[in-house]
């Protein structure tokens, strides 16, 4: 859903996707434009804004060791508290 609504802004580059509640699913939903960029709308619900980001967005991260992921995954407080508990991505 985010890149979908990220590929209808216009112009080339980085650009900003913000989830604002999870989409509900096989639900036509409303894209409206600005000048600050598009929405995506069930209804008067506010589901995600996409704006133009820049470049200075875009930072590089190293890569986690293998050794540590299974430590830091095992705190990982989503597992047991999460606000979009049935989110797959």
């Amino acid at each position: 859903m985010a890149g979908v609504l990220a590929g209808r802004l216009d112009g080339a580059g980085p650009v900003t996707v913000t989830l604002r509640t999870p989409p509900p699913l096989e639900t036509p939903l409303a894209v409206t434009r600005s000048d600050d960029g598009l929405s995506l709308l069930d209804g008067d619900t506010l589901v995600a804004v996409a704006a133009p980001g820049s470049d200075a967005d875009l930072v590089a991260v190293p890569p986690v060791p293998v050794v540590d992921v299974a430590a830091i995954s095992a705190r990982y407080p989503g597992f047991s508290a999460h606000p979009f508990p049935e989110c797959f991505v």
